[in-house]
């Protein structure tokens, strides 16, 4: 990496703002680059993720602060580009558990393109070997080490030094399934009365890796593969993140809230590489093991089927008659009643600080 300075740089003023209009999870970054003289280089900032410059050289900003998020930051890793044909490195600075306060990276003067990932789980000697923008191509997050309260989020802006008020917003790169509620209801069946003991909710066919940045929309390595795994299950530093315990579900409808996750994956049909992201739901009648897949966000009217970036897709589920044998194989017709609901925008109140 090259840690060569000028004398004049530019100090880029990045403060963390979460979005007034999040898409479920979405943190801004407002970036404030104001020219200012510097006497080091960016060798100091990897050594102690500080700046020690002139502290009377801070502008004042406006800051937007959620009243609440259920994202938060355990690191945050800021790249700064030449935006020309060689797109080399200019600088790097990890911050670790940043807050609502402004924090500096510094920079040469020019066109820059920001690159932003926040609770990336990899360490400040990964982002060392990046001499250009290409080299950020084979960073990828995996499934397994998502925490729910701090979630790998990525965002990019094309910038120049000196510019001011613009802003990276940071989107998670995982979305969530939820089983909000649900029931069964064996009415007219041979085996009414019956309730669906063991119960448990989880997701197969699922993408577990994912590029920090760029698009993603085929998975490239799958957990859970047609049916649950436990040995893939067990690779979770959280397993409710993709498994969860239901117990006994009858005619009274449950408000389980049960949040899974999973990245992207939009194939158009499925083949021998590629398979549908599916919820499945397992459970014994009558000592009898059952199961219910359900194709996630697919079906008729759904204009872009299967699993999107930060997105939520909520299911309210009724189960009417027994299900398939295998958890792979689809149900019958009637089987299951369900809601589908796909959340797009979260709106919480805010308000606004100036620094």
């Amino acid at each position: 990496m090259n840690t060569h300075r000028d004398n004049f740089t530019s100090l880029a003023f990045v403060t963390l703002t979460p979005s007034g209009h999040m898409t479920l999870c979405q943190l801004i970054l407002s970036i404030l680059i104001s020219p200012v003289p510097i006497l080091h280089g960016c060798e100091s900032l990897h050594q102690d993720s500080s700046f020690t410059g002139p502290s009377d050289t801070m502008l004042p900003v406006k800051l937007e602060v959620l009243k609440s998020s259920d994202c938060a930051m355990g690191t945050l890793d800021v790249l700064a580009f030449n935006d020309d044909p060689l797109q080399k490195l200019d600088c790097y600075q990890r911050f670790d558990k940043p807050s609502s306060k402004t924090v500096g990276i510094s920079s040469r003067n020019g066109e820059k393109i920001i690159m932003a990932c926040a609770n990336s789980h990899l360490e400040p000697c990964d982002w060392m070997r990046v001499g250009s923008l290409s080299g950020l191509e084979d960073f990828k997050a995996e499934l397994e080490d998502e925490v729910r309260e701090r979630p790998v989020m990525s965002g990019s802006l094309r910038t120049k030094a000196g510019s001011e008020g613009e802003s990276i917003t940071l989107e998670r790169l995982h979305s969530e399934v939820i089983l909000r509620s649900i029931s069964c209801d064996f009415t007219g069946r041979a085996y009414e009365g019956e309730q669906i003991r063991n119960a448990k909710a989880y997701l197969t066919n699922v993408n577990a890796s994912c590029p920090l940045w760029g698009e993603c929309r085929y998975a490239e390595r799958y957990v859970n593969r047609s049916m649950l795994s436990e040995s893939d299950v067990d690779r979770f530093t959280d397993r409710s993140l993709i498994l969860n315990t239901l117990g006994t579900i009858d005619k009274e409808t449950r408000y389980c809230n049960a949040k899974m996750i999973c990245y992207p994956n939009m194939p158009e049909s499925e083949g021998l590489g590629t398979a549908f992201t599916r919820l499945v739901i397992e459970g014994e009648i009558a000592g009898q093991t059952w199961y219910w897949p359900i194709d996630i966000n697919r079906g008729e009217g759904i204009v872009q089927e299967g699993i999107g970036r930060n997105m939520e897709y909520v299911y309210d589920i009724r189960i009417t008659r027994k299900g398939s044998a295998y958890p792979d194989t689809a149900i019958e017709s009637g089987s299951v009643d369900f809601i589908m609901e796909v959340r797009e925008w979260n709106e919480k109140d805010e308000y606004e600080e100036v620094f």
